[in-house]
């Protein structure tokens, strides 16, 4: 893990120089995290190109805020990115969207980029958050099944390392949910 870790950064600092701002074509098979042939980079943005704008449903956003809360990423950039836009946000993690034999690869920054600055994402990214399994359950990790060979895992070690991560995430979301119950807190979402 540290070594793919590791040849993530290197790549990192090899197509940006550090470990900023990063712009990848929505689409495209690479972004710094994840390339691929499966893979699609969404929502890599940067004030150096275009921004497709739009409207996106509230429904869209709710479902990319529960990736980016409780979806899994085997891997992290070192580092926070800061907004090129606006330098109001900055965020660190990646949202991994699983779409039949494609996985979308997104920045968690692609919640702000859609509320504060209009960004749209192509429909076919909107169509897959819609239909993505909603994480921590089984469905989502077995979805994310297909994609270990992104990182260079083999099968085996890739399903042993999302059975423990589906193990630590269900363990985790039961304790919220007692902690809540025992402070009469209710989330709203079941927990």
């Amino acid at each position: 893990m540290i070594a793919e870790t590791s040849k993530i950064v290197s790549r990192l600092r090899r197509t940006r120089g550090t470990i900023g701002g990063v712009w990848c074509p929505d689409l495209g098979a690479s972004c710094p995290i994840a390339d691929g042939a499966r893979v699609r980079a969404v929502g890599w943005l940067s004030a150096d190109h275009e921004i497709i704008s739009g409207e996106v449903a509230p429904a869209v956003v709710d479902a990319l805020r529960l990736l980016v809360r409780a979806g899994y990423c085997p891997v992290a950039a070192a580092g926070f990115h800061t907004c090129e836009l606006c330098s109001g946000a900055r965020e660190s993690a990646n949202v991994l969207v699983p779409s039949g034999d494609v996985l979308f690869v997104a920045p968690a920054m692609i919640v702000h980029y859609i509320e504060a600055h209009g960004y749209r994402p192509l429909d076919v990214f909107v169509a897959a958050v819609t239909a993505c399994p909603v994480p921590p359950s089984a469905a989502y990790y077995d979805a994310l099944r297909p994609f270990g060979g992104v990182w260079g895992y083999v099968d085996d070690a890739w399903s042993r390392l999302l059975d423990a991560e589906l193990t630590r995430a269900t363990d985790a979301q039961r304790r919220a949910a007692a902690t809540s119950r025992r402070k009469g807190f209710d989330w709203g979402d079941g927990r």
